[in-house]
């Protein structure tokens, strides 16, 4: 995270789901993104739109921003288990794993951070607030496993996450289900 004095971490807003819609475009991989699978910062494939991001304002238990000299420079989306639901409605991802999990839990949908702040420390930050909220509650991660997205696995790894499930989405894209803080689960 910067050294700046004017970089802070807040609750995401509706406003800001324009600046939202313009970060995570240079990550999407595939039709209507700019992204590349051999990025070094990894990529996303749930692109969201502007009104999807006001929803999960209003919804979501931990959607944070990292804000630098006024402007937004990265985010994290982040629910507890009980809101999955209502938030993600016909997610088969998400919905497997309530059933493969069926205590309370926090789920991490999206981290994003500017390119130009890549490297920074807001993805740790922003998993730390999160980790901090959760309440001794683990966390899980979905990462795309084809094409593999060896940028996200080396941050969840290095941020204390371990490969605990595998299954499919809705894409018919394996997605690598990562955890920290479960019980069982190898803990950094």
């Amino acid at each position: 995270m910067s050294n700046s004095d004017t970089a802070s971490i807040r609750p995401a807003l509706p406003d800001d789901a324009p600046r939202l819609v313009a970060l995570q475009a240079a990550y999407l991989l595939g039709e209507g993104g700019q992204g590349q699978a051999d990025s070094a910062s990894g990529f996303l494939v749930s692109g969201y739109d502007e009104d999807r991001y006001r929803h999960f304002a209003a919804v979501a238990d931990h959607f944070y921003v990292g804000e630098e000299d006024g402007r937004v420079i990265a985010f994290v989306l982040a629910m507890n288990s009980e809101r999955i639901a209502e938030a993600t409605p016909g997610h088969q991802v998400n919905h497997w794993l309530l059933e493969q999990y069926p205590r309370p839990f926090t789920l991490i949908s999206q981290v994003c951070v500017a390119p130009e702040a890549a490297s920074g420390g807001w993805g740790r930050e922003l998993y730390n607030v999160v980790r901090q909220l959760a309440a001794g509650r683990p966390q899980f991660a979905a990462i795309v496993l084809d094409p593999p997205n060896e940028p996200s696995v080396r941050f969840h790894e290095r941020v204390g996450f371990h490969k605990a499930f595998e299954t499919v989405g809705h894409d018919g894209r394996p997605r690598g289900i990562w955890a920290r803080d479960l019980p069982g689960c190898p803990q950094s």
